[in-house]
């Protein structure tokens, strides 16, 4: 099967390519990130005609509404594009910049004759997507064999957050949230880029995220309405215990105290006494620790996010 993608997150094709390794992946239109290594199936060129492809991905609005209309002007069932949905915010004043002035509801409308895959289930609820053909909710997969070498230990000085794009408006990623802090109760420090220079440092490779992890006192996700990212699951996978609140997907995969701990949605008060347990218990941070870990290998592993990306390929590639 050969798919057809504009460039996407390098963390995200590298899951779909080792995930799939009978698959070619054409990724094309932009550059694979130093945080993988590349496969063996990925292509970073169009090589041959569209009407030679299996099936396509669009991973944003505009995209989706260009490559549909590609597909119709070369007579290929525009069915065969799967539309995958990373970003978590249906807010109305933002959707008529991403979709052409149309509202979110003729979006839905329109990607409901193609496939459609959603990063958290609470992309479906929150968007109400439905499809004629496909609709299916994929968490992640983390390669935990990237994590092998990682090794946490309690003391860190400062906790971590690292989401691209941070503080830009109706992100989110909880940015005010994370502003109102006291530096005092809660050292923290922010990664990633398109920061306007806010961050603490960009991390470039696997190995960058293992070190920053293996040194930080922990990780705290203050998220609105993004979904669980790559980077809050990958320094769980290399130990770090994480504080998330208790809003979407953080409830539902994972048990507060256990391998977790969860704190009030947007209360500062809340996060403040869960801070306060977490470093007062040095048995909590490594139970957390491990248990962390475990739950990753566990429940964002290879063969779920296979199993159902298959399904949507078999749909997508099957359309007339």
């Amino acid at each position: 099967m050969l798919v057809f993608s504009e460039a996407f997150h390098t963390s995200y094709q590298y899951s779909l390519a080792v995930a799939m390794p009978d698959v070619d992946w054409f990724f094309v239109h932009g550059f694979w990130g130093k945080n993988r290594p590349k496969p063996h199936n990925v292509h970073e060129t169009q090589d041959r005609p569209l009407e030679q492809y299996d099936v396509f991905l669009s991973h944003h609005p505009e995209q989706f509404f260009h490559m549909r209309n590609a597909l119709i002007e070369h007579g290929i069932n525009p069915s065969k594009l799967v539309y995958v949905s990373h970003w978590g915010v249906p807010h109305q004043e933002l959707w008529k910049s991403k979709y052409f002035g149309k509202s979110i509801e003729q979006f839905v409308k329109d990607v409901s004759y193609h496939p459609i895959v959603s990063v958290s289930h609470f992309i479906l609820h929150d968007y109400k997507f439905y499809s004629h053909i496909i609709n299916e909710a994929i968490p992640h997969f983390v390669p935990m064999e990237l994590f092998h070498g990682a090794e946490w230990q309690p003391g860190g000085t400062h906790y971590i957050n690292i989401v691209v794009a941070f503080f830009q408006h109706l992100r989110g990623a909880g940015a005010e949230f994370w502003s109102q802090l006291d530096d005092n109760k809660v050292p923290r420090s922010i990664y990633g880029p398109m920061n306007e220079g806010r961050a603490a440092g960009e991390l470039e490779t696997s190995d960058d995220l293992i070190d920053l992890a293996s040194k930080s006192r922990g990780y705290i996700w203050t998220g609105d309405y993004v979904a669980m990212s790559f980077a809050p699951l990958e320094c769980m996978a290399c130990g770090l215990p994480m504080i998330a609140p208790d809003n979407m997907d953080w409830s539902k995969f994972f048990t507060h105290r256990e391998n977790i701990l969860l704190y009030k949605h947007r209360d500062v008060q809340s996060l403040y006494q869960t801070v306060s347990e977490f470093e007062a218990d040095e048995g909590l941070q490594k139970r957390l620790s491990i248990a962390g870990r475990d739950v990753i290998a566990d429940k964002f592993g290879v063969n779920p996010f296979r199993a159902r990306w298959m399904r949507v390929l078999d749909a997508a590639s099957s359309a007339r």
